[in-house]
């Protein structure tokens, strides 16, 4: 028998922002989910750990859209939540 700790391996490997580094348009948020029904959510927080951006994902939802004006140019991190605990973070960088 085989024992081991769930990482979210598989939801990690799932998520990816696009196109990274931005410089203006719309960035690209591309997420799966391994369980369905849970309650979901995207949060992107910026160096210093502010929220700048929630938007709660629906159970057949697989991209969000989010508008690069909106961030200051930096870089921020991108949080894919399931449950209210983190599965996946990537980073992002805006330009200008």
């Amino acid at each position: 028998t085989m024992t081991g700790i769930d990482d979210g391996a598989a939801a990690a490997n799932s998520f990816s922002v696009y196109p990274n580094p931005t410089a203006g348009g719309t960035i690209t948020l591309e997420h799966a989910f391994t369980s369905p029904g849970n309650a979901r959510e995207v949060v992107i927080h910026d160096l210093l750990g502010n929220a700048v951006f929630r938007k709660v994902i629906g159970a057949r939802d697989v991209m969000t859209h989010i508008p690069s004006s909106s961030l200051a140019p930096g870089v921020y991190f991108a949080s894919l939540l399931e449950n209210g605990g983190s599965v996946a973070t990537r980073r992002i960088v805006v330009g200008r």
